[in-house]
């Protein structure tokens, strides 16, 4: 069982991992706990947490977004069973930001709401932008996943309309790999 929330920095994410009868981990972070500042990370100016998945590998994705000059930026980090980032993901930094990717470029939003883990440990997450939802699929070291729609990305369009931006809420992967 893993919890998050806000840490004792307002740009801090806080996880506890919980063994199945409700006491903290002790080996996972310190106490069972694990605090990352991800704006120091990234060079980014804060870090607004939005949901998290498990991987097979007891690895932990977080997925969140940076509201900075630009509009949201979507963020990815991935934690090892211990808590730490990950140093096989995003080339050795542990986490990235979306927009640092080719489909990403020129959003005015990219602000992920919802993220799932296939069985093959590929990453998915889906985030909000204008009039429609982008459906990206990263690989487990956090590279796209270039065998997945238009490579990596899928646009899934809603007609024109309403007063707010289509928000995806939920994101499910079931056994047999559909999404």
């Amino acid at each position: 069982v893993i919890v998050a929330g806000i840490g004792h920095h307002p740009s801090d994410f806080r996880i506890t991992q919980l063994l199945s009868d409700g006491t903290e981990d002790s080996s996972f972070g310190s106490s069972g706990h694990v605090e990352i500042n991800l704006p120091s990370v990234l060079g980014i100016s804060n870090f607004n947490l939005t949901d998290m998945a498990r991987t097979n590998n007891q690895e932990t994705i977080i997925t969140g977004y940076n509201l900075g000059s630009i509009g949201g930026d979507g963020v990815l980090a991935k934690l090892d069973a211990n808590g730490n980032l990950d140093s096989t993901f995003a080339n050795g930094v542990g986490a990235l930001t979306l927009r640092s990717f080719a489909p990403f470029t020129g959003q005015g939003h990219i602000i992920p709401y919802a993220l799932a883990v296939d069985a093959n440990n590929h990453i998915l997450v889906a985030t909000r932008c204008l009039y429609g939802t982008l459906v990206a699929r990263f690989t487990p070291s956090g590279t796209l996943d270039n065998s997945f729609a238009n490579n990596g990305v899928l646009a899934v369009s809603y007609p024109l309309g309403g007063q707010f931006p289509h928000m995806p809420v939920s994101l499910e992967i079931d056994p047999l790999g559909i999404i």
